[in-house]
């Protein structure tokens, strides 16, 4: 049977358009699909990632249920040689793409609806134990090895070794709920100047719930200042506690060397494009011995 004629079977209503998506760095296929009555998201995965995408629609049912805006799953199913996970599509465009467009103060009241959504994300409680010190000490201590065997180097990176090392002890006894773990403008959806959706689960993990945070200040940052005040504002309720900056840096600074050696392993042709970026958080950071990055300005 066609995969046309499967996805009409499967949602039991005539296809009348579909169109693959080319967007994203996932090894899934994407298809946007219309039918008489609702527009579709179809991702079409490996066989063989049967297992990790089923509980990847599982893990998105349980935000959904927990009022997170994203597409609604509708139905998880799988054959000889795939398995497809089928979301109500969520129509606007891509965050990236309209807040520069909008002016400070819609930006940064984007931002606090988007922390919004996230806090509710980590509403999520793990089912798994998981000794969240030591998974990422020993992680950061195995990319630490591989970066330096690798041909980028970065200015300070002793530095900022010795003050990851200094601070492993921050990530002792951190509570551990569902992380979206590629939470930026990258992965949202606007329409009439909103915030309509939190989108792609792909990377799910479990985890320290602030985590999740660093990704403002190494991509949404480079779209919307206003935004990244708006989203930290928004997660905490404009109540920031004392400890969060000192555990956000530290997050910060554990994603550099990781992001060198899988530039260069995955993605060289983004090489330069990485150390630019990385440039920009060490000056945020002042190299990690400032207390709070330059671009955050309480609303």
């Amino acid at each position: 049977m066609s995969f046309l004629l499967q996805l009409q079977k499967w949602l039991d209503q005539p296809i009348k358009e579909i169109k693959e998506i080319k967007k994203g760095f996932s090894s899934d296929k994407k298809y946007y699909l219309k039918t008489n009555e609702q527009a579709y998201l179809v991702k079409v995965s490996e066989r063989n990632n049967t297992e990790r995408k089923y509980t990847e629609f599982q893990v998105h049912q349980r935000a959904f249920q927990n009022k997170v805006k994203t597409n609604k799953p509708i139905k998880f199913t799988y054959d000889s040689t795939s398995c497809y996970s089928i979301f109500t599509y969520v129509s606007g465009k891509d965050a990236s793409d309209i807040l520069p467009l909008l002016t400070t103060e819609k930006q940064y009241a984007i931002g606090i609806e988007a922390g919004m959504e996230l806090k509710k994300i980590h509403k999520v409680k793990s089912e798994v134990s998981l000794d969240w010190y030591m998974y990422k000490k020993e992680k950061n201590e195995r990319y630490w090895q591989m970066y330096q065997n690798s041909n980028t180097k970065i200015e300070g990176d002793t530095l900022i070794q010795e003050f990851i090392s200094e601070n492993y002890d921050l990530m002792k006894e951190r509570s551990i709920t569902l992380q979206h773990d590629d939470f930026h403008v990258n992965n949202m959806i606007c329409s009439g100047e909103k915030l309509s959706a939190v989108i792609d689960f792909d990377r799910f993990d479990w985890g320290d719930p602030i985590h999740d945070l660093y990704k403002t200040g190494m991509f949404s940052r480079e779209v919307s200042i206003p935004f990244c005040n708006g989203l930290i504002d928004g997660y905490f309720q404009h109540n920031i506690p004392s400890s969060f900056w000192r555990l956000y840096n530290l997050y910060t600074a554990m994603i550099i060397f990781p992001s060198v050696v899988w530039t260069e392993k995955v993605t060289p042709n983004l090489i330069e494009e990485n150390e630019t970026r990385i440039k920009n958080i060490l000056n945020d950071h002042d190299y990690f011995q400032g207390a709070i990055p330059s671009w955050y300005k309480k609303g």
